[in-house]
This record gives structure tokens, C-alpha cells and sequence, in this order.
């Protein structure tokens, strides 16, 4: 299973495989729960994870690639256990990203950071991920570079929406992170989906 099969859903905890795409939603499996089931687009939003960047003093970093430095740090410097202090998730998040933006980022975010790549390294994506990078390939023997410029062309494709700088609320336990900026370009050409 790769990065790129994952989607996280506003207003639902946890993350998802993406199995079937429709019009009016997408069948997910959880990946903590175990279930498959269709998600309504009309009543949830959609973040494939592949869409999201961490926001910088400068630019953004895409997800992939945070969680590969997480992976690379992960015997040196140990992550903050699910109660820590918000210092705590500063200074790893210091460790892991020092350019992150203060004021975009949050420790909401950290922590949901930290969550998300304990679901992905207990199903075998972050494995999965490091070697891609290794190999210099994706699954499908497309060169990884070419992800990185798909991230951003996927970014530039929505910044005329709201939906590309807006900010979600992790009030609701799901979705996306807010200090990220996320594309809302659908898995499949005819859905609607909408990132929150």
C-alpha cells in the first residue's frame, strides 16, 4: 500500500484506503477500524494524502517527505508520545522540519502528524514509501521525481479555490491538518470531492 491510496476525511478519526471512487463519494476502508464502507460526499470532505504540504518560513514540504525525515530521525529521536507536552511536539517538530511556519502550524497538527504516521508504519506505507525512494521508482515504475512537481502542479491547479489555502478544523477529529496546504483535485475525474 502506497502514500498515495491513503485519504484522510473530515469529521471521521483515523485514515482511509481509497477503494472505489463514485460520483457521489468513495467507498474507504478504515485502516484503524477495519471496515469498508461508502462515504457520502455531500456530508464529508476528502484529503488524499498525497495532496498535503507542510507550510514553511518559505515554501511547502509535502507530507511524503516529512514522513520520510520522520523515518530517517525516528532511532535518534524518539516521537512524542500521544500526551506530551506541547513543547514537546515543538521541538520535535523542530527536529523533523526546523523551517516549519510557527503560526500555520499548530500542535494539533504535530500531534495529528504523529498519528498518522503511526497508522501508516503499522499497515507498512511508510516501508513501502522508503523504498520507492530508494529504488528511484513508484509502484507503477514511474521515476519519483516526477511526484514531487505532481504535488505542485496539483496545488497550482486549486489555488484559484478556497479549498487550496483554506484551513480545517481539527475540531471535528478528522480530516485534514491545519497547518497544511492541501489540493482539492478529485482521485477520479467526475467527483466533486471537496477537501475541508
Amino acid at each position: 500500500m502506497r502514500l498515495r491510496e491513503i485519504t484522510s476525511i473530515t469529521g471521521l478519526s483515523g485514515l482511509f484506503k481509497m477503494e472505489v471512487q463514485r460520483a457521489d463519494g468513495m467507498i474507504v476502508t478504515s485502516l484503524t477500524e477495519k471496515w469498508t464502507k461508502f462515504i457520502p460526499s455531500r456530508t464529508h470532505g476528502f484529503t488524499p494524502l498525497e495532496n498535503i504540504a507542510i507550510y514553511t518560513d518559505t515554501d511547502t514540504v509535502p507530507l511524503s517527505e516529512v514522513l520520510l525525515t520522520m523515518r530517517k530521525v525516528k532511532g535518534k529521536t524518539p516521537m512524542p508520545a500521544a500526551k506530551a507536552s506541547a513543547d514537546a511536539f515543538k521541538a520535535y517538530m523542530e527536529t523533523i522540519l526546523p523551517e516549519y511556519d510557527r503560526e500555520k502550524v499548530y500542535v494539533s497538527d504535530m500531534k495529528k502528524l504523529v498519528r498518522w504516521y503511526e497508522i501508516l508504519d503499522e499497515h507498512g506505507v511508510i516501508e513501502e514509501e522508503v523504498k520507492a525512494a530508494e529504488t528511484g521508482e513508484k509502484a507503477e515504475g514511474e521515476p519519483v521525481a516526477e511526484t514531487k512537481p505532481a504535488v505542485k502542479q496539483a496545488a497550482a491547479k486549486s489555488s484559484g479555490s478556497k479549498a487550496a489555502d483554506q484551513r480545517t478544523s481539527s475540531a471535528k477529529g478528522g480530516g485534514a491538518m491545519t497547518g497544511v496546504k492541501t489540493a482539492s483535485v478529485p482521485r477520479a475525474g467526475k467527483s466533486r470531492n471537496k477537501t475541508d
